[in-house]
């Protein structure tokens, strides 16, 4: 929701003036606990399967997809305002 867009803003201001750092965050070995972690928190939002594949399979798909949005953000690769990176990963 729209509440959640902008905690997350906050949340990728701050890793965009600390993005020096934070790419660290997505390296082994916190990379793949950072998606692990957050596939389980996909998966707790979601129920049953998608597309004859376990729903826990699929967050792990989406989880790693939304990090390698925020990888290639972080370094740079397109310019996107963190409000509208946000919104759209808010309703990912």
């Amino acid at each position: 929701g729209r509440g959640n867009a902008y905690a997350l803003e906050a949340v990728l201001k701050h890793l965009w003036d600390q993005r020096a750092p934070a790419r660290h965050l997505f390296e082994p070995p916190l990379g793949p606990r950072l998606t692990r972690k957050l596939a389980e928190m996909i998966a707790e939002r979601t129920t049953g399967a998608t597309a004859a594949i376990p729903a826990r399979l699929a967050a792990t798909g989406a989880a790693a997809g939304i990090l390698a949005t925020l990888r290639a953000w972080l370094a740079g690769e397109e310019p996107c305002a963190a409000a509208d990176l946000a919104r759209h990963l808010a309703g990912v």
